[in-house]
């Protein structure tokens, strides 16, 4: 596993046979293209057979042969697979095998060996002695390598045609890119990256299921205006499933607001959706949860209660000591989590996923409509707003001392609500300042003697999905028109790291 411009990489295929020397190299699929790989065959007979020619030989004539007949490859990988364990009484359909059998006994396993991993163009403008340093470093940084060697150890079906991804569940190759409807959307945003968003959704148990989502393009975020989305959910069977429900058109402001008819609700539990456009195949993706009435639930508010510093250099903050741990301990409780921000939702994604880089467990997130000049004001009510819709009880609230008002207002006790950060002794009174931080909190809500905190009442974590929050991919599909992730999610290897900026938390 090498990249081209490594100034000391080498090849191994050639030195075992030399007529690997005219092969190229395999390249890893892209992680964020593919996560579950491209669908290659990495199999050694499949690319003798294909270059046949190279291999030299009157007995090995099988490029042509393939050229002629497309079945013909697989007809001798079936016999290759077989003639280990039947007789051969044809003694000429031995002839194209002998140059593999030869090849193989110098060989390393069934596969190819030399695989290359994706490098910018711009890496080879980087001084060539830092090169080999620089790329050493990657090899443990990349989510392509890791992608890689886990496939390779699960050893997948080698009889499928592709590798199915969550995306490609959705049959976008069966469902071609259409044109755009409006000749001005073509023009106006076919080059730009999409940063569509869409706040989780949490409703009452038979109460109206109303989905709505955003789908803008580019840094100035320009609208998605009178353009066909198709609505998948994805079903709770255990084959992952994705049901087309509707296609809906979005409005003049680039908004989508759907009601899903009463007789196609969902029941209880907790649903992933996508809204995937059809002129290119870009997407919004959230959950919408289902649940019981007096569910029972903890608020974060992100904003100053998960970082432990502002970046003024580019870099991501840190995460304080024992905040992911805290946030795993409610949710071990049975507790649904809610994640609230007064950041204007287009930095839907940027916040997302430093949230789930950083292992914060799943839970419901909101952000809020644009900008504010009372960000607490419209933090409570959209608190407030959930809680009504969904019967919601909220069992404590986290966040810094701007907050105390807001969990006040929500009717939730002040012994349950917990401050981080530094704090005004006036606000001792009003909410609990955790002084020593989320550590010492932490072991205070595991002692045993501790009954203010206790398992979460009622059937709904029974429901309530469990582990991190996940990673988003890019927003268009692998088959789409649009080349352009660097904006959205695409790994910069430059900067050799997962993680995207966030100027303060």
């Amino acid at each position: 596993m090498f990249h081209l411009t490594d100034p000391i990489a080498l090849r191994i295929e050639p030195l075992l046979s030399k007529q690997f020397r005219s092969i190229e190299p395999l390249m890893i699929p892209r992680y964020s293209k593919y996560p579950l790989g491209d669908g290659s065959n990495l199999s050694l007979d499949h690319y003798i057979l294909k270059n046949g020619t190279v291999f030299n030989t009157s007995s090995l004539n099988v490029r042509n042969s393939y050229e002629q007949n497309p079945n013909h490859l697989e007809k001798i990988n079936s016999f290759i697979m077989q003639e280990s364990t039947n007789s051969i009484s044809n003694y000429d359909q031995l002839k194209p095998l002998q140059k593999i059998i030869q090849i193989k006994k110098n060989w390393w396993g069934e596969n190819r060996i030399d695989y290359v991993l994706y490098a910018p163009e711009k890496i080879g403008n980087l001084p060539k002695k830092s090169l080999p340093y620089i790329f050493h470093s990657y090899y443990w940084e990349s989510a392509d390598v890791v992608a890689f060697i886990l496939r390779m150890i699960s050893k997948p079906d080698i009889n499928c045609d592709l590798i199915q991804s969550e995306l490609s569940t959705l049959n976008s190759k069966k469902e071609p890119v259409e044109k755009w409807e409006k000749r001005l959307n073509r023009v106006k945003l076919r080059n730009l990256s999409a940063n569509h968003r869409a706040n989780d959704v949490v409703v009452l148990e038979d109460n109206e299921q109303v989905l709505t989502a955003k789908f803008f393009y580019g840094p100035l975020d320009f609208a998605l205006s009178g353009e066909k989305v198709d609505i998948y959910i994805m079903s709770k069977s255990t084959s992952n499933e994705w049901k087309f429900y509707a296609t809906e058109k979005t409005d003049n402001s680039g908004k989508l607001r759907y009601v899903i008819p009463a007789e196609k609700r969902v029941s209880l539990g907790v649903y992933q959706i996508k809204m995937m456009v059809r002129c290119d195949h870009s997407f919004a993706d959230f959950h919408l949860s289902v649940l019981p009435a007096k569910t029972e639930a903890v608020v974060f508010s992100i904003d100053g209660s998960f970082a432990a510093n502002i970046s003024f250099t580019g870099n991501d903050p840190k995460v304080r000591a024992g905040a992911v741990d805290v946030v795993r301990h409610w949710q071990d409780l049975g507790y649904l989590i809610i994640y609230i921000t007064a950041r204007p939702d287009y930095q839907h994604y940027k916040v997302t996923n430093w949230l789930a880089q950083h292992n914060f467990p799943f839970g419901m997130v909101y952000f809020s409509d644009g900008f504010s000049r009372d960000p607490i004001k419209q933090k409570t009510e959209t608190l407030k707003s959930i809680v009504k819709n969904s019967s919601l009880v909220l069992k404590a609230g986290y966040g810094s001392a701007k907050d105390i008002q807001m969990y006040a207002n929500l009717g939730i006790e002040s012994q349950k609500i917990f401050i981080i950060g530094k704090t005004k002794t006036k606000y001792f009174k009003q909410a609990m300042v955790l002084k020593n931080g989320y550590a010492s909190h932490l072991s205070e809500l595991r002692n045993p003697n501790n009954s203010l905190f206790e398992q979460a009442n009622g059937n709904a974590r029974l429901i309530l999905k469990k582990g991190n929050l996940n990673v988003r991919k890019n927003t268009i599909f692998s088959n789409g028109n649009n080349e352009d992730y660097s904006s959205t999610n695409e790994y910069t290897m430059t900067s050799f790291s997962n993680h995207q900026s966030i100027s303060s938390m």
